[in-house]
């Protein structure tokens, strides 16, 4: 493989991986969404110890705080796609 061939294979890799991030993130945003709605549905049941969708719902907005799921990562994704350099790079 030539030096010109292996540069295109890298961005391509590099444009490949913000895809997933990008993608990952919203997956999170979306599933959070989902959970949000279905509490709203079960009304008052959803808030007990003993209802499975209790423990679904804290897990699921546990991930939603993950350092993935931050709006930073809108924004550095935005940013490298545009090709600045992030301001935060702590969240790539």
């Amino acid at each position: 493989m030539d030096a010109k061939t292996s540069a295109r294979s890298s961005d391509a890799n590099a444009g490949h991986g913000i895809d997933l991030r990008l993608a990952g993130t919203h997956a999170i945003h979306a599933a959070k969404d989902v959970v949000d709605v279905a509490y709203h549905s079960a009304v008052a049941s959803a808030i007990f110890a003993a209802n499975p969708f209790e423990r679904r719902f804290r897990d699921m907005h546990a991930v939603s705080q993950h350092i993935q799921a931050g709006a930073a990562q809108f924004t550095n994704m935005g940013q490298i796609l545009l090709g600045v350099t992030p301001h935060n790079s702590r969240t790539i």
